[in-house]
């Protein structure tokens, strides 16, 4: 047989091997994603006075899901309509919880203010990894809003577990 007969041979022996090999292969781990759309209804966020929190939890924006003790990114995007010189805050919680709280509380939230003169229409997204425990948890959005008319839209919240990490082989 010819070298390069030879060499082809190795070549694509070598090619499928790797290709089955790899495509056989139970997968470490399973995407675990849950997901919740709310298109049907608006939410109008009742302003709280000047200079306070006032968190409130947007109905019909949680879900829940059971983890299995690796982090999670929780995303959500919102559209808004918000009037002029008016405020909304938005933060992600966990099982009721702000995460980071007690120490920072105030840490991971998202902040928009329309300014003077000008309402506006805009859409809001935030991603942020959190850890948790393994366990069924209940994720959801709080807002805060000030001023004369804040609107949340169309909205979803998407949490999605993320995969462990595999050791690196010494070999």
């Amino acid at each position: 047989m010819k070298p390069l007969a030879i060499g082809i041979r190795l070549l694509l022996g070598s090619f499928l091997v790797g290709f089955f090999g790899c495509t056989m292969a139970a997968p470490l781990f399973q995407p675990n994603v849950a997901q919740i759309d709310e298109a049907n209804q608006g939410y109008y966020c009742p302003p709280v006075p000047q200079n306070e929190a006032g968190f409130t939890n947007i109905p019909n924006f949680v879900l829940t899901m059971e983890t299995f003790g690796n982090p999670v990114q929780v995303s959500f995007t919102t559209r808004v309509s918000i009037s002029t010189s008016s405020a909304v805050s938005l933060r992600p919680v966990i099982d009721g919880r702000v995460p980071g709280a007690p120490v920072r509380p105030d840490a991971f939230y998202l902040y928009f203010n329309s300014g003077a003169n000008q309402g506006m229409d805009t859409t809001l997204s935030m991603s942020r990894v959190f850890t948790v425990s393994k366990g069924v948890h209940t994720f959801g959005v709080q807002a805060s809003c000030q001023g004369m008319f804040v609107n949340l839209g169309v909205r979803w919240l998407t949490v999605y577990e993320l995969g462990s990490a595999v050791p690196k082989s010494d070999g």
